[in-house]
């Protein structure tokens, strides 16, 4: 969630030392107006995971579509 605050366009953001990286595909807004982004996730050793999570009313973040 870290690279979903700082909210610029194609953000990346290392973890577990260099281990991984969320990176930001792209931004959107949905029709109700909820900001939105595409995500993929790289882990070392694992497969690239992602999905798509979305900006709450209470400034929290919500996952509402994460692939497999």
């Amino acid at each position: 969630m870290h690279a979903l605050s700082k909210d610029p366009e194609l953000a990346s953001v290392a973890f577990g030392g260099t281990t991984g990286a969320i990176s930001i595909a792209r931004w959107f807004d949905t029709a109700t107006g909820l900001r939105c982004a595409e995500f993929v996730a790289t882990t070392a050793g694992a497969p690239k995971s992602g999905g798509i999570a979305c900006r709450k009313s209470d400034g929290s973040w919500d996952v509402i579509e994460q692939s497999e």
